[in-house]
């Protein structure tokens, strides 16, 4: 079993244009499962925060350990 010690969560925040969501929501999507291959990965949230022409999102990452955080840095297709 892993030693819930070493576990890295890193998080990000972005405001996106609410013009925008529709477009990033399926980037939020891949990037899930493009992160779900990477070695000692642990899991995924994206919280939400709908503003008047805004949506903040804020998206956890969790690995093992800085080892896999390191390790693979899967990239979105444009």
């Amino acid at each position: 079993m892993n030693d819930q010690t070493n576990i890295v969560t890193l998080a990000f925040s972005d405001q996106v244009r609410l013009s925008l969501v529709g477009e990033l929501e399926p980037k939020v999507r891949e990037l899930h499962l493009l992160f779900e291959k990477v070695p000692g990965f642990i899991s995924a949230d994206v919280v939400r925060h709908p503003g008047n022409e805004h949506m903040g999102y804020t998206v956890l990452l969790r690995f093992e350990n800085e080892e896999a955080r390191s390790g693979g840095r899967p990239t979105l297709k444009s």
